[in-house]
Parts: C-alpha cells; structure tokens; sequence
C-alpha cells in the first residue's frame, strides 16, 4: 500500500501531488481524541447514566409506542453531535433501545434495526468521519456549510427512517 501511494506521488508518474495530498491533522487529532472520549464516558457509566436521565426526563415510558419510535430514531440520528464514533453510539444506544423498546412494550428487534440505520449518520462536522474529514480537507466549503447540510440532512433522514419503520419494518419482525 506504501509503494502504491508513493507510486502515485512521483513526479512525473504520479495523479496527485504533495500540496494536493495535504491532509488536515489537526481533524485527525481532534477526531482521536473524540474517540477517545467517547469510549471513556461508555466504560466509566456515564453514558448509561446519560441515557437513564434522558429516559426520565423525556418519559419515554409515559409516551405511545408511535412517540417513543419517532423520539428514538431522531435521538439516534442526531447521536453523532454528541458521540463521534459509530462503534461508540452502537454499544451505548443499541442496548439502550432494546431496553426501552421491552420495557414499553414493543417489538425490540424493529426498533433497534430502524435505530441502527440512523446510528450510521455522520455528516454534520468534519471530524464525524473520516470521509468528512477528507472532504473538508479540499478546502471548498466551509464547517458552517457542513453544519447547515449535515442538520437539514439529519432532519430530512430522520423523517425517512420513521417512514420506513410505520410503513413496513415494524412488521417485518
């Protein structure tokens, strides 16, 4: 892979350059330290405390199954502002949803499937992702740019996600 790339940096050989190769580092940096973050508050209980106080403070077990769906799959859509990595929100907010899901009595396994699918969005700010990261690397937009996209864009796969499971994933299973 190093030889590859190399390969493609040579004068005369290469597709790209060095000034075009530039990379942000101090995204990379900042992206490291999220994660680290983000694993640190899931293994010290704080996201479970987070979680059970949001739960409360909502009173999701109050609220209609069609409510506790819609509230969930926003909650897991617009997760990335909070937590940067996938593997992060997938181990805090999945069992998380299962537990909520049995507890108001619904079906756990379409929940959680709708919710997963809205865990993978990352488009907000460059160090959501690594594809952001690149992206805003190119230097053709602004963070400001990606913040008002990546939230209208949060908005509109948010409605989606909670059309997709009314219409035919909560029957699935």
């Amino acid at each position: 892979a190093v030889l590859s790339m190399l390969l493609c940096l040579l004068p005369g050989i290469g597709v790209l350059t060095w000034k075009q190769a530039k990379i942000k580092w101090d995204l990379m940096i900042f992206s490291a330290g999220a994660y680290a973050v983000g694993n640190a508050f899931d293994n010290t209980g704080g996201a479970e405390w987070m979680i059970t106080n949001l739960v409360n403070a909502i009173g999701l077990d109050k609220l209609n199954h069609a409510a506790v769906a819609v509230i969930l799959i926003f909650i897991t859509v617009f997760s990335h502002l909070i937590f940067t990595s996938k593997t992060v929100r997938t181990t805090i907010l999945i069992p998380a949803i299962i537990s909520i899901a049995t507890t108001v009595g619904m079906n756990p396994v379409s929940l959680a499937l709708t919710c997963s699918l809205g865990i993978a969005t990352t488009i907000t700010l460059p160090p959501h992702s690594k594809v952001n990261t690149l992206y805003f690397g190119t230097g053709y937009f602004s963070v400001l740019d990606e913040v008002k996209f990546g939230l209208l864009a949060c908005l509109v796969h948010s409605i989606i996600l909670s059309g997709m499971y009314f219409a035919w994933i909560q029957f699935i299973y």
